[in-house]
């Protein structure tokens, strides 16, 4: 059986479809490719070797580090041109070594590490909320590594009580088969209880280590409907974020919150559905 996860539909506007499309489009053109999961001894030899056959400088190598020097198990690679990082994603979730990369594409190589960020002496640090997720709130953290056995009790019992999880905030991935893929998705209730999880990052559940990510609404989601790709949404999410240039925050919260809906609704769709959904709203927003 086909495990088909489910949709949430909200109304939106339509200058969001646009934005939303305007995103998309920019982050596929890139040539930048972020890596996930690195063995943190890793080096850009390594790197290049897994992506043998394309045209890699070494140069255009960025292996993440955090305040205390030691890799995060994340890297960047800047291709020659977007058909070279085209053939880069056909190597999502390959092995090097004993464990599988997650590839994303992204806009551009990102100066602060995204887990020694969460490390830095001020604490973890979300970006601003920027929509909701199924439980009500922004802050979102992506789990990976759990034993396949894992309950949601358990997980629970794992980050409380520095942590206040949303109501229902607990969410396992699941892959096609309807199997535990060892991923999963916790929102919290606070920013507080969000920077407290963070810092449970390679901490210990078992006999493995449980990485702990900074992630999004649109991420949570679209992972949960079976989307691989979107596990780099919310690099894009920020871009589109720039580009609609509000400069009030009640607004950004507002459209962004509808943005992040559509965005996991619209992924993976065709341009000629894309144009079917606009005409659509149009004949409601007429109506």
């Amino acid at each position: 059986a086909e495990y088909m996860g489910y949709v949430e539909v909200f109304p939106a506007a339509p200058g969001d479809l646009d934005a939303a499309m305007q995103s998309e489009q920019r982050t596929r053109a890139g040539t930048v490719v972020r890596m996930r999961g690195l063995p943190y001894h890793a080096t850009s030899h390594d790197i290049r070797a897994f992506f043998v056959g394309l045209d890699i400088d070494l140069e255009n190598v960025t292996i993440q580090t955090g305040p205390d020097g030691r890799p995060t198990g994340e890297a960047f690679v800047d291709f020659k041109d977007g058909a070279q990082a085209d053939q880069a994603m056909q190597r999502h979730r390959q092995l090097m070594g004993s464990r599988y990369i997650e590839l994303f594409r992204t806009a551009e190589v990102e100066e602060t590490p995204t887990v020694g960020r969460f490390a830095a002496a001020n604490g973890p640090i979300f970006p601003v909320p920027a929509g909701a997720g199924i439980a009500g709130t922004p802050y979102v953290v992506r789990l990976r590594g759990l034993p396949f056995a894992c309950t949601e009790l358990e997980l629970a019992d794992h980050f409380m009580p520095t942590c206040r999880i949303a109501p229902q905030g607990i969410h396992l991935v699941y892959n096609h088969v309807n199997r535990p893929s060892g991923d999963g998705f916790i929102e919290l209730a606070d920013l507080e209880s969000g920077q407290n999880a963070l810092r449970k990052h390679r901490s210990m559940m078992g006999h493995r280590y449980v990485e702990v990510f900074e992630s999004s609404p649109i991420e949570m989601l679209g992972a949960m409907n079976g989307d691989p790709s979107a596990m780099g949404a919310m690099s894009a999410r920020r871009q589109a974020t720039a580009d609609l240039g509000l400069a009030a925050q009640g607004a950004l919260s507002s459209i962004d919150s509808i943005s992040a809906a559509l965005a996991g609704a619209t992924s993976g769709m065709s341009q000629e559905s894309l144009a079917a959904w606009a005409a659509l709203m149009q004949q409601q927003s007429a109506g």
